[in-house]
């Protein structure tokens, strides 16, 4: 009984309902009170005691575990990288080594955007937030003498 396309079923973790078998058009239609603020701020890497709430329109209101509130991302990633962040470790360990000192990126926030085919006529964008722990540098070499990394983009 189901018209051509997709059919999806969506929870809302906020009111711990679920809607089933509905096609993409009648999707109930997102509301910022449906994601819970912490998870927010972790998927956008702000850490586990921030909070974020979307306002509409790219806007913001990003709460740090401090009280100060933040109206972009922008913002308050850069006040996370200003802030000195809890020292990394002087390890060298793994085959290559990953280095964790003496490098300008160490402890800055990232971001890597995909994009992923979910079926032959639908893509989606991935994004992920992630913090620099580690480089190899272009000298080093595994046990079997090996480049440490290869850059598949260059």
């Amino acid at each position: 009984e189901h018209s051509e396309g997709f059919r999806y079923t969506v929870s809302y973790t906020v009111d711990k309902t679920k809607q089933t078998g509905i096609p993409e058009e009648i999707i109930r239609e997102f509301r910022s009170e449906d994601r819970d603020p912490r998870e927010l701020a972790m998927q956008l890497g702000l850490g586990e005691d921030w909070e974020a709430v979307p306002t509409g329109n790219n806007r913001w209101k990003i709460t740090a575990p401090n009280g100060k509130i933040f109206t972009s991302k922008k913002a308050a990633l850069a006040a996370i990288s200003s802030s000195s962040q809890e020292p990394l470790s002087n390890k060298d360990d793994g085959d290559p080594p990953w280095r964790t000192t003496d490098h300008e990126y160490l402890g800055r926030l990232v971001k890597w955007t995909q994009e992923h085919a979910v079926t032959a006529r639908r893509k989606i964008t991935v994004e992920q937030i992630g913090r620099v722990a580690g480089w190899i540098s272009e000298s080093d070499v595994d046990k079997a003498g090996e480049p440490g990394f290869i850059s598949e983009k260059t």
